[in-house]
């Protein structure tokens, strides 16, 4: 299935002071964090430091975008759901509205996420939110993201896997080579083959090739995983 996602300015990131002027033009006051839970392993990490998004054009787009949606959430709102409406007229969509952002949308508007699933979209989101804080439910699949063994330790990520819940954690593999067939004796998957983790079997490591530039310089708090 297609798959759209919605790219926003991570962590603390609009707090840039490059930024002023777009929170100005939002009516935008005091400070705002997209990304509560985010380690220094998965902020030099980001989606946002990989490929185009990593352009200075493209990060002020996304900037510009946070702040709309910040300051202007109804109108925003409408938009999206505008451009969703158009993509379902050719069929269901998997729809990921935290690709480098983790606001949980089912406490911000649960009516919304409903009625998405109502709709055929296929809401799914990696998150940093542990389960007692962020449910996964059949509206709306989630995959839980490990970090440094400093925030996430093996033995915490071991329990959520015991239970049949999903981590998503991220290798050193290289493009083409192949992940690691288990990770401390549970199944990994390749999580870049699909976005479609509706599909994914229960209690698997979904294993991820390492994005961006920033975690290549500094790796030693152990965010990206080692593939031997």
């Amino acid at each position: 299935l297609p798959s759209l996602g919605m790219m926003l300015t991570p962590e603390r990131g609009l707090m840039a002071p490059a930024l002023t002027d777009v929170r100005e033009a939002a009516g935008l006051t005091g400070a705002f964090n997209l990304c509560p839970l985010a380690s220094s392993g998965c902020a030099a990490a980001c989606l946002v430091f990989s490929g185009n998004s990593g352009m200075p054009s493209a990060q002020r787009a996304q900037a510009v975008r946070t702040a709309f949606l910040l300051g202007y959430p109804r109108e925003a709102g409408l938009i999206v759901g505008a451009e969703i409406r158009a993509a379902l007229r050719k069929g269901p969509i998997n729809l990921r509205l935290n690709t480098t952002s983790d606001i949980r949308w089912e406490l911000v508007s649960p009516d919304m996420v409903q009625a998405l699933a109502d709709e055929g979209v296929l809401l799914y989101d990696y998150t940093a939110w542990s389960p007692a804080d962020r449910e996964a439910s059949a509206a709306y699949a989630l995959t839980y993201s490990a970090k440094e063994p400093s925030h996430t330790s093996d033995s915490y990520l071991i329990d959520l896997l015991s239970c049949g819940e999903n981590v998503a954690m991220p290798f050193d593999t290289k493009r083409g080579e192949d992940l690691p067939e288990t990770w401390q004796g549970f199944r990994v998957i390749d999580g870049d083959k699909s976005d479609e983790r509706y599909s994914d079997p229960r209690g698997v490591v979904v294993g991820l090739r390492a994005k961006g530039y920033k975690w290549k310089r500094d790796n030693s708090a152990g965010f990206i995983r080692a593939s031997n």
